[in-house]
């Protein structure tokens, strides 16, 4: 592991390796830390996507009472951590959520990639406009925490014709689960929005 990890793995031209031209090759990148944004804004600028075809249930979370906390990082892991991704200027507190123009010099190549995907991120919410960003943005949370509460293990609100293991279901080992239940949701509700027009 390297502090250009990641912009190594996604660049078109490893041997380049530019944050900001890497940004700029694709046509959409999600954030980890913004992934109901990145998610609203994508069905936003795909024209055969609606807000329901980006619902999903995540997997891999480690906040389950089964599982015990995660170890909690020292200040001075933290400090060394953040010098070495965001450079001595920013060792004591981290870096604004954006600068107006290219982020320091002395930033790691990842986090240039990760300043460079939020300002693309930024710009498609700019160009959608914020009131309709903030619209949508609020219709999918809404939507993904009934949906999230139907597909729960021994809800009351689960669709009828699914049976218990259909809510886990994935798409392929741990990715793309829930993915039987977030469409049996969307179909009862679409059903019952057309019977009630």
């Amino acid at each position: 592991m390297t502090t250009s990890q990641m912009l190594r793995f996604v660049s078109p031209d490893p041997a380049a390796a530019d944050p900001v031209a890497t940004a700029d090759f694709y046509h959409a990148i999600l954030l980890a830390d913004a992934i109901d944004e990145s998610l609203v804004s994508l069905a936003r600028v795909v024209p055969s996507l609606a807000l329901d075809d980006v619902l999903y249930v995540s997997a891999k979370t480690t906040h389950t009472a089964r599982r015990p906390a995660t170890e909690k990082v020292g200040d001075d892991f933290r400090r060394r951590l953040r010098a070495l991704f965001y450079g001595d200027a920013f060792a004591d507190a981290d870096p604004p959520d954006r600068f107006d123009g290219p982020p320091p010099a002395d930033f790691a190549p990842d986090a240039a990639l990760y300043y460079a995907a939020r300002a693309r991120l930024r710009a498609t919410i700019d160009a959608v406009g914020a009131a309709t960003f903030k619209r949508d943005l609020r219709a999918f949370k809404t939507m993904q925490a009934r949906m999230l509460k139907a597909c729960a293990k021994g809800s009351s609100r689960r669709p009828a014709r699914l049976k218990p293991r259909d809510a886990a279901a994935c798409i392929y080992a741990d990715q793309g689960c829930g993915y039987r239940c977030i469409d049996a949701w969307v179909a009862d509700r679409d059903a019952r929005l057309a019977g009630a027009a």
